[in-house]
């Protein structure tokens, strides 16, 4: 899939307000908070507070003019994110996914982790998420342990990336 990785602007507000759509009907808890309505009439400081984040890399994949994900690099790990997070997290929206745009958004950011100084990446997944699991492991991710967080989760898989 070719797609582009960009800095997030306003320029694609429909499309990603379309997306949050998309993600609270699949109910990913991460958009809980997110309401649509209300990106819509801000979207504007919403796109200038993403890029003025301290410590946190946010890109957007665009498709033929439409957002079709997100990646996040996390310059450092706090405690939380040890847990769950890690340094790289990322969403696919759905009409996008199985079309490798997950897994070249990972290729794409991990030279750009290199450049900040780290030596290797974290990333988590649970364990029944055979995509995720599929992404990480085609770049390079070693899975280092797999453990139990609470009760009512999947286990949670943690993969380190090397940067060589």
């Amino acid at each position: 899939m070719i797609f582009s990785l960009e800095a997030p602007s306003t320029e694609y507000k429909e499309s990603y307000v379309d997306a949050v759509r998309a993600f609270k009907k699949e109910g990913l808890w991460w958009y809980a908070d997110v309401s649509p309505e209300q990106l819509d009439k801000n979207f504007e400081a919403f796109v200038d507070e993403l890029n003025a984040r301290k410590g946190v890399t946010t890109l957007w994949a665009i498709v033929d003019g439409k957002y079709a994900g997100r990646i996040d690099l996390r310059h450092e790990l706090t405690p939380a994110l040890r847990i769950v997070g890690g340094h790289i997290g990322y969403d696919t929206v759905p009409a996008y996914r199985g079309k490798g745009l997950a897994s070249g958004m990972l290729r794409k950011i991990l030279p750009l982790a290199k450049t900040i100084g780290l030596i290797e990446v974290l990333l988590t997944c649970d364990d029944n998420n055979r995509a995720s699991i599929q992404v990480i492991e085609k770049n390079g991710g070693v899975l280092k342990e797999t453990k139990k967080i609470a009760e009512d989760k999947p286990l949670k898989r943690y993969y380190w990336i090397p940067l060589n």
